[in-house]
């Protein structure tokens, strides 16, 4: 018997083309997101209601993630959009809030001791809960991981495997940072190694977004309204005032710890413990290549 393989429609092959895949569900993910951020902060400006950040930050989440479901189930065929699954998603994201704040504040501890961090004075307790902080903190954690580890990390990780995922991944992260106010070269390398690494990882031990979301919004909420110091390079006033002091290489200067070099072999030491347990557990793919037999 013979058995002939009909080669799908042509528009079927550009829709499932990985390079297809990404931009539209990058672009798509990025256009609804920055509408709903920028409606809800013009909003909240005109009403004069701060509080309206929060709701309108969390409905543009929840249409974030619609839209995200919607492209997979559409453009992927996928009944089962995995990465995003609810099924345990709680357990992960506060796990993710703990190790993310513990990495920032181990970081903070250690730039103080060595004498970089210095503490100006201590604001009052409300500052910790000031609109400014959370609903941006969300916001980046949700979508930047979304964007970067859901999208791209994924999509190039079905072709060329994890490492390669995990280069790729990592460098437009870093990349993705250098507009931002007070940025160099160093910072945006240190974000691609530190953070690009770690919550590449993350994503890889879970095949879900929620754990690296949780490290990502407690890095920068704490980071912020916590000890007073710039988030990737923006200004914050948080609980304590605070400044950073000394040689930039080690302090961060102007951009913040996350510039600093003690925070990048804190936080890049996280992340390859987090690889390690990923490629015991068998999370890593492989390239095609691998997988292609030799013809004997």
């Amino acid at each position: 018997m013979q058995y002939v393989f009909e080669e799908p429609p042509f528009w079927q092959r550009v829709r499932q083309n990985p390079f297809v895949r990404f931009f539209v569900m990058f672009i798509t993910v990025t256009l609804v997101y920055s509408a709903g951020l920028g409606s809800t902060l013009q909003l909240a400006e005109r009403l004069q209601q701060p509080f309206l950040k929060l709701i309108g930050m969390i409905l543009t989440l929840v249409a974030t993630y619609l839209v995200y479901y919607g492209l997979v189930r559409s453009m992927e065929r996928r009944r089962y959009v995995s990465e995003l699954s609810l099924k345990g998603a709680l357990l992960e994201l506060v796990g993710g809030l703990g190790i993310g704040a513990g990495l920032l504040a181990l970081s903070i501890l250690l730039l103080w001791l060595f004498e970089f961090y210095k503490v100006d004075s201590v604001n009052d307790i409300s500052e910790l809960f000031a609109t400014r902080h959370l609903p941006l903190s969300l916001g980046a954690g949700f979508f930047e991981e979304l964007a970067f580890r859901a999208i791209l990390f994924r999509i190039v990780e079905e072709k060329l495997g994890s490492w390669i995922a995990l280069f790729i991944s990592s460098l437009f992260f870093g990349v993705a940072h250098i507009a931002n106010p007070n940025a160099t070269l160093f910072s945006s390398f240190a974000i691609a190694v530190e953070a690009g690494i770690l919550l590449g990882a993350a994503y890889m031990l879970t095949r879900r977004v929620w754990f690296a979301v949780g490290i990502h919004i407690a890095w920068n909420y704490v980071q912020g309204a916590v000890f007073g110091i710039a988030v990737s390079g923006a200004q914050v006033k948080g609980l304590i005032s605070s400044h950073l002091e000394g040689n930039e290489l080690f302090s961060g200067g102007a951009f913040g710890a996350e510039a600093s070099l003690i925070t990048l072999v804190v936080c890049t030491a996280a992340g390859v413990l987090l690889l390690w347990k990923s490629h015991r557990n068998g999370m890593f793919v492989q390239p095609f290549w691998k997988y292609i037999n030799p013809i004997t």
